[in-house]
């Protein structure tokens, strides 16, 4: 469980870091909030799957947190990170390679969407 941040590098390459919300006033703003979306499993297509599973980017700020199974995302050098309940990740790599992203099948995402 813990707190962390998908973003585009200098090298246009996506990376992954642990943040401590209390340093990001700007995620604890409700002002600054612009909408939610809730994805439980049914509403993920067969094709959604299969898109996200190549390199994509965020499609705008946003936050993450999960309320039932995980989300392994990928990097361009390889490595995979899983997320899940308790966790909080903003994604902020709307530019670059982007990220993969492979649900387990019971996963339940909240996405909280953010000014850019």
């Amino acid at each position: 469980m813990g707190n962390y941040r998908v973003y585009a590098g200098d090298d246009g390459q996506s990376h992954i870091a642990e943040f401590n919300l209390a340093d990001r006033p700007d995620l604890t703003n409700n002002n600054q909030i612009r909408g939610l979306q809730i994805r439980p499993p049914t509403a993920r297509s067969a094709q959604e799957a299969a898109d996200l599973a190549n390199f994509h980017n965020a499609p705008n700020r946003r936050l993450a947190t999960w309320l039932a199974g995980h989300t392994d995302v990928g990097l361009g050098d390889g490595t995979t990170h899983r997320f899940g309940p308790g966790d909080l990740v903003i994604f902020e790599d709307t530019t670059g390679q982007g990220h993969t992203t492979r649900v387990s099948d019971d996963t339940i995402t909240v996405f909280i969407l953010l000014p850019d």
